[in-house]
């Protein structure tokens, strides 16, 4: 062998030290993004499936109205639609992908001006920010933002000094009747 050979001898294991650390790091950073981002996703849907649930409960008597029928939107009812559907599709996930339970960080029924004096909800138009939008109602329709608790694994942990981390998810929807 020759003396240049002898004195890469132990280069592949010097680097195998140096790396593994900076992959097991990486590996465990992409595990809790990954992690992050199928919370919000089924969040996201279960939360789109409360807020539709919601905004189905319109009043009969103002859609049948012969003088004009008109979209209303019943808060009490919407209200209690929405934390049932909520609560039936957000119980599956928590133990396995979100560790705790939700809260409700707005819930808005929003109703046509003469309507929401009536039923008590706001009126038509409606704007409020989200984040860094903003969003405007213009019709009859419900709109909520929950915020879950998502665990987070070690890197995770070292990185943040947190434990859990808040992802929060937002939704709006309007009434549809099919004739």
């Amino acid at each position: 062998m020759t003396r240049f050979s002898r004195c890469r001898r132990g280069s592949a294991i010097l680097l195998f030290v140096f790396l593994f650390p900076l992959f097991t790091c990486m590996l465990s950073m992409a595990w809790d993004v990954g992690r992050l981002y199928a919370a919000k996703v089924a969040c996201r849907h279960a939360l789109n499936l409360a807020v539709r649930a919601a905004a189905a409960e319109i009043d009969p008597y103002a859609l049948a109205d012969p003088s004009g029928p008109r979209m209303v939107v019943v808060p009490a009812r919407a209200r209690a639609s929405f934390d049932e559907v909520l609560g039936a599709n957000y119980t599956p996930m928590r133990g396995r992908l979100i560790d705790g339970d939700y809260r409700v960080v707005f819930f808005y029924v929003v109703n046509y001006p003469d309507d929401a004096k009536r039923v008590g909800s706001l009126s038509a138009p409606f704007s409020y920010y989200t984040g860094d939008r903003t969003v405007t109602l213009a019709q009859p329709s419900v709109a909520a933002k929950i915020a879950v608790p998502v665990g987070l694994g070690p890197f995770g942990r070292l990185a943040t000094g947190l434990g859990t981390v808040e992802v929060e998810v937002h939704s709006a929807a309007a009434p549809e009747v099919r004739l």
